[in-house]
């Protein structure tokens, strides 16, 4: 990290951390719940990585446009009523900034999930055309970084520069440039993190008395079903949905001969965890990029849960397209678990 990369880092957490204090003497409910925001997916996330790299913001660096100095706290707190405008501009001017010092620093973690959060504030804060504006904007800053799908230690999902997001259904989500993605299962606001992984203790570590990682092949006349018990979350799509081919409880787990290729191979795309992949001819099935969140099924298990030690009881999934959005008959999950 360049010396003047530094200065810029250790001016956004400062300029965060003076905005947060402004937020944290308001009473206006919508004041309250963005510092709640800034503090726990923002300034969280900021103060050990810009912090590190020395104590204090000791000027701007050159990077672009200069950090916006955001308003004293006098500023806001006389204002209740009529701050609405200033915070806007002022979460604007910061997710510019976090931006594009991602593209300067695009492989640190804290940056990009500071960066998600100011990102999805300041487009949640504008109104319909300017929310589009800011959304295309943000998006040529930060267009030559890859597309990719990053997972933080004990930590989200970050994914950057994604064309679109569905959920398990196939509904659209909104989409921002970059984003952090709940992992942990505790977010309010998922598919969103709002940093509840840093007050839970969320571990990210494998349970070490968990299934070994290891694929098991069922040959039929047709099409081979591989199966990964390591990475199984027991969402129970393959047993309930087809039972003729998926055996709960009964050995052996899979018989191909049970039902159609298609059949099949819409079981196997409907896998959330990935655990289950098909091939015809010798060929792997095509793929597209799924996720799921750590509190992926009713029925999970610790010891053969992929990236968590607890049993939560909901189930979230998120499909993450690079191209195109997914069919009419719903988004078909990714025979590789990005968890």
């Amino acid at each position: 990290m360049t010396a003047e990369i530094g200065a810029a880092l250790r001016t956004l957490l400062y300029d965060c951390e003076q905005l947060l204090r402004a937020l944290e003497m308001v009473s206006d409910q919508r004041g309250q719940m963005t510092g709640a925001r800034l503090r726990d997916s923002v300034v969280r996330p900021l103060q050990p990585g810009a912090g590190a790299t020395g104590h204090g913001a000791t000027g701007h660096g050159s990077i672009g446009p200069e950090p916006h100095r955001t308003l004293p706290a006098d500023d806001l707190s006389h204002q209740e009523t009529g701050f609405t405008a200033d915070l806007d501009d002022a979460l604007w001017n910061l997710a510019r900034t976090a931006t594009i010092l991602l593209t300067a620093q695009p492989d640190e973690p804290w940056l990009a999930e500071a960066t998600a959060a100011l990102q999805d504030l300041a487009i949640s804060a504008a109104d319909d055309p300017a929310a589009g504006t800011r959304l295309a904007e943000l998006q040529a800053l930060q267009a030559e970084l890859a597309q990719r799908i990053q997972v933080a230690a004990n930590g989200p999902y970050l994914v950057t520069n994604a064309r679109g997001m569905y959920d398990w259904l196939g509904k659209p989500l909104p989409v921002r440039p970059q984003m952090a993605l709940c992992r942990c299962g505790a977010s309010a606001m998922k598919p969103l993190c709002d940093g509840s992984h840093a007050r839970s203790g969320f571990s990210g570590s494998k349970d070490p008395h968990r299934v070994p990682d290891r694929r098991d092949s069922y040959t039929g006349q047709q099409v081979t079903i591989l199966d990964n018990r390591g990475t199984c979350q027991h969402a129970g799509f393959c047993t309930d949905r087809l039972a003729t081919v998926f055996h709960q409880a009964e050995e052996p787990f899979v018989t191909p001969s049970g039902g159609r290729m298609d059949e099949i191979i819409r079981a196997v795309r409907d896998c959330p965890s990935g655990a289950l992949s098909y091939a015809i001819d010798g060929s792997r099935g095509p793929r597209v990029s799924t996720m799921h969140c750590a509190a992926a099924a009713t029925r999970r298990t610790s010891r053969s849960a992929a990236a968590c030690t607890t049993t939560w009881a909901s189930m979230t999934r998120y499909l993450i397209l690079s191209t195109s959005p997914p069919s009419s008959n719903g988004p078909a999950a990714c025979p590789h678990s990005c968890g």
